[in-house]
C-alpha cells in the first residue's frame, strides 16, 4: 500500500503517457516483493496472507 500511495504522489503532474509509464514500472517492481508473492499464494491457498512489510 505504501508503494502504490507513494508511485500515486509521484506521478500525479506527470503527462498521461509518462504517468503510465511511472505507474506500470512500479506495479512490476512490486509485484516481485516478498509480501506480493506471499499475497497471491495466500489467494490460491485460500488461507490469509502472512505479511512482512518485504
Amino acid at each position: 500500500m505504501k508503494i502504490g500511495k507513494q508511485a500515486f504522489y509521484r506521478q500525479i503532474d506527470l503527462p498521461q503517457a509518462q504517468a503510465y509509464e511511472a505507474m506500470a514500472e512500479t506495479m512490476a517492481t512490486s509485484a516481485v516483493t516478498c509480501d506480493a508473492q506471499e499475497g497471491m499464494q495466500a489467494f490460491v491457498d485460500k488461507r490469509k496472507p502472512e505479511w512482512r512489510n518485504k
